[in-house]
Formats: structure tokens, sequence, C-alpha cells
């Protein structure tokens, strides 16, 4: 079993990582602790260069298109629930090739070489995952390989509730970054709101967006549970967009507190009953603001 532990070395330009040969390591994104995408240069270019992610890569276009039409049109169990989509490295794990205490371990073959994969899951994440697939349609949208992430994922949904998975061939790629064109799900864009470490995957849809810090391994992290009442509230709003928009353009921090006192104060008073219940009758949640 091979390590690929020693294969990257920092340099002296910020965030700048020199790649070996070894493909494992450009696998799975990579990104610094505030989340942007690290530029990485490759040491011998070759068939593992495609395997690279959350870098800039010389050989590709400044803005090239995934395939339309990512996921299925919305499973009628489905109908009256908001689109969540979920990020998977430094959002709901950390992985590493060098042998730790894990959480998770799991072994991957490329070129006939077999490589261990350790895990380490965020504070949590299991609770998390529970509650938000009760809540939403679920997706988990990366920019790693579907070889490295299929698996991990198997191993985060054991009760296979998570009804969707994209990987970085789902990905646009803009000015050599790997972005998530949310536009791209089929889905009302009222209703999705993304979750994820890196501004750079959302650049798109920032209004679509809860941001989270990069998580690698510390132990008292809480976000998720934090997350958790914010996006209990998000799963019942009409238009998700115009509420996180509207938090901002308030300065207001984002916690489940001001999602709730803003739908308090703005939304149409005979409405608000139906802010707690996920289905409202046909299906349809009736939300709109008294200036709209």
């Amino acid at each position: 079993m091979q390590d690929s532990s020693d294969s990257i070395i920092e340099d002296d330009s910020k965030n700048s990582v020199v790649l070996s040969e070894s493909p494992i390591l450009n696998i799975i994104q990579q990104s610094d602790s505030n989340g942007q995408q690290l530029p990485l240069k490759i040491v011998k270019q070759s068939w593992i260069s495609y395997f690279c992610e959350c870098f800039r890569i010389s050989n590709i276009s400044a803005f090239q298109k995934a395939p339309n039409n990512l996921i299925e049109p919305q499973l009628p169990k489905f109908i009256g629930k908001n689109t969540l989509v979920l990020d998977l490295d430094e959002t709901l794990v950390h992985s590493s090739f060098t042998s730790l205490p894990c959480d998770i371990n799991f072994s991957l073959f490329l070129e006939d070489q077999e490589y261990n994969i350790y895990v380490l899951k965020r504070p949590e994440v299991d609770r998390f995952l529970k509650v938000c697939c009760e809540l939403f349609e679920v997706v988990i949208f990366t920019a790693s390989l579907e070889e490295y992430a299929s698996p991990l994922i198997d191993l985060l949904d054991i009760e296979k509730k998570i009804p969707y998975r994209l990987y970085r061939d789902s990905c646009t790629i803009i000015n050599n970054s790997f972005v998530k064109d949310l536009s791209r799900l089929g889905r009302d864009l009222n209703h999705v709101v993304i979750v994820d470490n890196s501004p750079t995957s959302y650049s798109l849809q920032p209004m679509n967006a809860v941001p989270i810090k990069t998580w690698i391994d510390d132990p008292q992290d809480h976000e998720l549970n934090i997350l958790i009442h914010v996006l209990e509230k998000l799963s019942v709003v009409n238009d998700i967009p115009k509420v996180l928009n509207e938090i901002k353009k308030r300065n207001w921090t984002l916690s489940a507190h001001s999602v709730y006192k803003l739908i308090e104060s703005e939304f149409i008073p005979a409405n608000r009953g139906d802010y707690n219940s996920p289905v409202h009758h046909n299906g349809v949640k009736k939300f709109k603001f008294e200036n709209a």
C-alpha cells in the first residue's frame, strides 16, 4: 500500500502547492483556511492533471459548462421541499492520505495501486445529515472526483437518504476554477440553498449560499450544530435568495434568529402561520414580502 504523504511541497508563493506524480493527491478538493481554491502547479504533465481540482490549470478554457439537467426532475416524495446542496470536503469531512486516528478509513485503487484514505468527520455531521434529509431534498455536490467521493458518501449515508450526488464533471469551469452552477440543477433557484466553505464554488449564485468555515480537525467545532437551526428556518422559506440577501443588506448576522426575525417583520401576517409548515395544502408555500 502506497503512502503519498510526502507528495505535496509548499513553495514560496502564497497558497501555492507543487504536486509530485502521485495521482491520489489530485482527487480531493483542496482549499485554504478561508475557503479559497488553492492554485497548484503540476510538476509533471501527465494523466494526473485531469484529476486536479480547486486550482488553476493552464490548458482549460476560461468558461466551460457542465452538461445541462444535472439531476432528475423532483421526485413526488420531495414535492414541496426546498433543495439543499452540500459541499463535501472541508465542509462535512476532511480527508488525508497520512495514517492517523480517523472516523472513516477506506481504500482507493488507481493504476493498480492501492491507497489508504483517512477521513475525519466534522462534529455533529451524522445528526446534521439526518435532519437535513428530513427537511430538504439533499444534493451532495463536490469538486472531487467520483472515484473518491462516491465510496466516501456511501459510508456517510449508510441509510441511502441522500438522493443525488454530483462530482467534478458536473462543475462549470470559470477562470480555471471549479464552480457549482445551481441553475443546472433544474430546480427553481428560489427554493435552493447551498452550504459550502469555498465562495468560489457558489460565485454564480452567491445569494443562494450559506457560508461555512473551513474545517480540518477542530474537535470543538460547532458549525453544523448551529447551521441546523438556520436550515430549519430556510427549509420552509419560499424565496431563499431574497431572505438571505435581505439579511445581508441589513448587516445582520446569519442565524436562525435573524431568519425568523426577518420573516416575522417582513412577511404578510396572514401568511406567517404557513411558515411553520413545510408543505402548505397542495405543497405550495405561500410567502411574500410586503413590499414585493
